[in-house]
């Protein structure tokens, strides 16, 4: 009588018994078939490891992050400056009066009433700034953002930028933090200059109470905190761009390099160009999306930094205020430039890329050709070793192998010598049928897709209108600006003086 045990599963597994007859019938054998799950970690341990780390939540570096997760932190940054395209409509609107009135405050107070101590080109980097701040509202809510999401969801449907996803995400999370800090700070140091200076001015001519002259100080200081926090976020939404498509650019490079390795079922050279020209129109469109709003600082930088080295140098040294606006909106113009660089030369190192892979490939091809003869060849002196053996043991006998109920079974060791011919003609079919099957291998014409990207890759990059930016350009840029600063430091030092040379 057949019968079952029960027991409980144990650790994540599952047991049962069941009764197992011989195939006669004639006795009955009780077995225990247990099947438990393998532990992970002893099959697979890095795959293991990454997959029990998202069954519990703890694996937010393995995935790929989403569009929406990445573009939040942004939508919420840009609608302090009241962008409306965003889920967040009530905090946009609210963000967009504050806007107003940030600029209001601002450029009333600074534009009109510090004209008394700062003169009238104080007045004017005032005004340059307005407009920089309209403008570039405008034209990050209408023009860069929709490009930033559109691209973002381009990389994330194309499901093969996992990295580039990532350091966008990490990129996104750090923002926040670099915007309220450089706000707080610029905002303390404008508003203290000031106060030293005693160009807060807040009466129009009148007394006003004393609650309404705090009011007005508090005002006046979140405003100036406002704008250099919208001039921060001018830069860093086109960075943001720039940093999607180098990063995207990078992680292209390496998948390239793995698919023309590949010798089963290489890419076509047609595919490889269209690949490399999709990622062309992608730097294209992004620096499309950036150019109105990344001439408009720049044109402001420029102006700001020389109007305010005029004042300073044959005006009026004792006024650091325009040390300040000289040099803040250079401090903040350094890195998009430097990333803008950059993204132009990711794209002219997958020339380098292409080179180095059909380098590995035909050294890898030489390899095993130079491999594939000598094992055939021990192979085949390995097959013919114990008989040569044998024959060196025995010379001339035969060899007997006693069967039990047969008698002698005789064996010729011409047989052998047989046997050795066949094994060598086996192994040289086998070895031409290799031959001929890495003929018909389709191969990458590397020397045409080498051409091509010598002729093309020189003028892509990341570009501001016309004008590709380079590491060259921006070097030199820099260095022209530095020279600047040093100019500074030098008449502010010795500007005053008197020289200790008589001719």
């Amino acid at each position: 009588m057949h019968h079952f045990e029960e027991e409980r599963p144990r650790e994540r597994g599952w047991h049962f018994d069941s009764l197992i007859s011989d195939a006669m019938g004639n006795s009955v054998k009780k077995c225990r078939v247990v099947r438990v799950r393998p532990k992970s970690t002893e099959m697979f341990p890095m795959e293991a490891r990454i997959l029990e780390q998202v069954g519990h939540g703890k694996a937010g570096k393995h995935r790929r992050p989403k569009c929406s997760d990445i573009i939040t932190s942004i939508y919420i940054l840009t609608a302090f400056i009241g962008n409306l395209n965003t889920p967040y409509r009530k905090l946009s609107r609210a963000g967009l009066l504050l806007w107003i009135l940030s600029m209001a405050v601002n450029f009333m107070y600074d534009g009109y009433e510090s004209r008394v101590k700062y003169g009238y080109p104080w007045m004017c980097v005032r005004g340059l700034l307005w407009v920089t701040c309209c403008v570039g509202t405008w034209f990050t809510v209408r023009r860069t953002m929709p490009w930033l999401e559109k691209g973002l969801a381009e990389l994330e449907n194309d499901k093969r930028y996992r990295k580039a996803l990532r350091d966008m995400a990490g990129t996104t999370k750090k923002l926040p933090y670099f915007l309220a800090m450089f706000a707080l700070v610029s905002g303390s140091l404008q508003y203290g200059i000031m106060q030293r200076d005693q160009a807060t001015h807040l009466t129009f001519g009148h007394s006003p109470h004393v609650t309404v002259t705090v009011i007005l100080h508090v005002l006046r200081f979140i405003s100036g905190v406002h704008v250099f926090y919208a001039l921060a976020l001018f830069w860093s939404v086109p960075t943001c761009v720039m940093l999607m498509v180098g990063y995207s650019m990078s992680e292209y490079q390496d998948l390239t390099r793995v698919q023309l390795k590949i010798k089963g079922e290489p890419i076509t050279l047609r595919q490889a160009v269209d690949s490399y020209n999709e990622r062309v129109q992608f730097v294209k469109l992004s620096s499309s999306a950036c150019v109105v709003l990344l001439c408009t600082l720049i044109v402001f930088t420029v102006v700001s930094l020389a109007l305010n080295a005029y004042v300073f140098l044959f005006l009026n040294r004792a006024l650091f205020l325009y040390i300040l606006h000289a040099l803040l909106p250079l401090v903040l113009a350094a890195y998009p430039l430097s990333t803008a660089s950059w993204v132009t030369k990711q794209y002219h190192w997958h020339l380098v890329a292409v080179v180095k892979a059909w380098v590995e490939c035909s050294d890898s091809d030489s390899d095993s050709e130079d491999e594939q003869a000598p094992s055939t060849t021990g192979a085949h002196a390995a097959r013919g070793l114990p008989s040569d053996r044998s024959e060196q043991q025995a010379p001339g006998t035969s060899l007997r192998i006693h069967m039990p109920d047969t008698g002698h079974v005789v064996v010729n060791p011409n047989n052998d010598n047989i046997e050795k011919l066949q094994n060598v003609l086996y192994g040289s079919a086998r070895f031409i049928g290799r031959m001929q099957h890495r003929r018909k291998l389709p191969k990458f014409h590397f020397e045409k897709y080498i051409t091509y990207l010598d002729k093309v890759s020189r003028n892509v990059g990341f570009s501001i209108g016309v004008v590709l930016v380079t590491w060259e350009l921006v070097s030199a840029v820099f260095f022209f600006l530095i020279s600047l600063i040093a100019l500074f430091v030098q008449e502010s030092i010795f500007g005053k003086a008197e020289s200790t040379i008589t001719i």
